[in-house]
Protein backbone atom coordinates (compact mmCIF):
# COMPACT_ATOMS: atom_id res chain seq x y z
CA UNK A 1 0.00 0.00 0.00
CA UNK A 2 1.35 3.39 -0.99
CA UNK A 3 1.31 6.02 1.74
CA UNK A 4 0.66 9.68 1.02
CA UNK A 5 3.43 12.07 2.14
CA UNK A 6 0.81 14.72 2.95
CA UNK A 7 -0.81 12.42 5.54
CA UNK A 8 -0.03 13.98 8.97
CA UNK A 9 0.81 10.59 10.48
CA UNK A 10 3.21 9.74 7.64
CA UNK A 11 4.80 13.17 7.97
CA UNK A 12 5.21 12.63 11.71
CA UNK A 13 6.96 9.30 11.18
CA UNK A 14 9.28 10.70 8.51
CA UNK A 15 10.11 13.77 10.61
CA UNK A 16 11.16 11.51 13.47
CA UNK A 17 13.24 9.36 11.10
CA UNK A 18 15.33 12.39 10.12
CA UNK A 19 15.68 13.74 13.65
CA UNK A 20 12.91 16.33 13.67
CA UNK A 21 10.13 16.78 16.20
CA UNK A 22 7.32 14.43 15.12
CA UNK A 23 4.64 16.01 17.29
CA UNK A 24 5.37 19.45 15.83
CA UNK A 25 5.36 18.05 12.29
CA UNK A 26 1.98 16.41 12.78
CA UNK A 27 0.47 19.48 14.47
CA UNK A 28 1.58 21.75 11.64
CA UNK A 29 0.32 19.32 9.01
CA UNK A 30 -3.10 19.31 10.67
CA UNK A 31 -3.27 23.10 10.90
CA UNK A 32 -3.38 25.97 8.46
CA UNK A 33 -0.51 27.72 10.25
CA UNK A 34 1.56 28.10 7.07
CA UNK A 35 -1.27 28.18 4.53
CA UNK A 36 -0.58 31.78 3.44
CA UNK A 37 3.13 31.09 2.94
CA UNK A 38 2.42 27.93 0.95
CA UNK A 39 -0.11 29.71 -1.29
CA UNK A 40 2.37 32.54 -1.91
CA UNK A 41 5.10 30.04 -2.83
CA UNK A 42 2.70 28.21 -5.15
CA UNK A 43 1.86 31.53 -6.82
CA UNK A 44 5.56 32.36 -7.31
CA UNK A 45 6.09 28.88 -8.75
CA UNK A 46 3.25 29.37 -11.25
CA UNK A 47 4.45 32.85 -12.20
CA UNK A 48 7.93 31.42 -12.86
CA UNK A 49 6.47 28.97 -15.36
CA UNK A 50 5.68 26.06 -13.07
CA UNK A 51 3.29 23.37 -14.21
CA UNK A 52 -0.22 23.40 -12.76
CA UNK A 53 -0.78 20.29 -10.68
CA UNK A 54 2.90 19.86 -9.86
CA UNK A 55 3.64 18.95 -6.28
CA UNK A 56 6.05 21.14 -4.39
CA UNK A 57 7.80 19.67 -1.37
CA UNK A 58 10.52 21.78 0.15
CA UNK A 59 11.58 23.32 3.41
CA UNK A 60 9.26 26.32 3.13
CA UNK A 61 6.26 24.10 3.77
CA UNK A 62 7.28 23.39 7.36
CA UNK A 63 9.92 25.90 8.40
CA UNK A 64 9.74 25.22 12.14
CA UNK A 65 10.66 21.58 11.60
CA UNK A 66 14.09 22.28 10.21
CA UNK A 67 15.57 22.44 13.67
CA UNK A 68 16.86 19.27 15.35
CA UNK A 69 14.49 17.63 17.82
CA UNK A 70 15.38 18.23 21.44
Amino acid sequence: MRRKPADPEVLREKAIEVGLDGDTAEAIARSDQYADEVRAAEQRFMEAGGKRGARIYSRWTLPDLWRPAR
